[in-house]
């Protein structure tokens, strides 16, 4: 019987495919249009805005793929390497232990993988 971390980590996406994006709307569509027509799809695509003024948002935003998520960051967001390490670590926690997903019915990973497997 697989344990219980093991079958967490199944529900997550093998390949996460990191953008990282600033005024590229015209060059966002053509690089997410690629990453989902390749073969392999095990994968999150997270988009990472450094704070674009043009219509990168709403190009993110015309793709209705659950695999798709976008991240705006501001330049006031980290003070330094120590407290960006602790707001990466509690957003990484949040997602994979608390935050509802779509493909999970509405439900976080953990309470998905409790239910899958009566633990």
């Amino acid at each position: 019987m697989e344990s219980l971390a093991w079958q967490k980590a199944r529900l997550i996406a093998k390949v996460s495919v990191i953008i990282p994006t600033r005024n590229r709307a015209q060059l966002l569509k053509r690089a997410i249009q690629s990453i989902l027509g390749q073969t392999y799809q095990d994968f999150e695509i997270i988009i990472v805005d450094d704070g674009s003024t043009d219509n990168t948002d709403e190009v993110a935003a015309g793709f209705r793929d659950e695999r798709l998520r976008d991240e705006c960051l501001n330049e006031n967001w980290f003070m330094n390497l120590k407290h960006a390490q602790d707001i990466i670590e509690d957003w990484m926690r949040d997602y994979n232990e608390v935050r509802p997903h779509s493909p999970l019915n509405g439900r976080a990973p953990t309470e998905y993988a409790e239910t899958a497997t009566g633990l």
